[in-house]
């Protein structure tokens, strides 16, 4: 989105980086959520497997519904859409993601 304004060289350079680094951390995230303890009828669980369907059945797919964009942007997937309008679709997704990340943080 922030291609739309005409930014200098370095602040582009930066929000490049900023996206990179909000892009890795996310994808961190998955293969993280599958390695942290979760409570189950007030019990915590170790036990990755119990991780892995509780995980499965609950954050997953809005996980990956909301890095789909990214990892649809490291496929170079994102130029064919690109010659469409400005308003890419994956901007959306975006927002609510960083919506969860304010959710997270506060």
């Amino acid at each position: 989105p922030l291609y739309v304004y005409n930014l200098d060289d370095q602040s582009a350079h930066m929000f490049e980086v900023l996206h990179w680094f909000a892009s890795g951390y996310w994808l961190l995230d998955i293969p993280v959520s599958f390695c942290t303890a979760v409570y189950v009828n007030d019990l915590l669980h170790f036990q990755p497997g119990v991780i892995a369907k509780t995980y499965l059945t609950s954050w997953f797919s809005f996980d990956l519904l909301m890095l789909l964009p990214d990892i649809i942007h490291i496929l170079q997937l994102d130029r064919l859409w690109s010659a469409g309008s400005p308003g890419n679709s994956t901007g959306m997704l975006r927002i609510i993601r960083v919506q969860r990340l304010l959710r997270v943080v506060g």
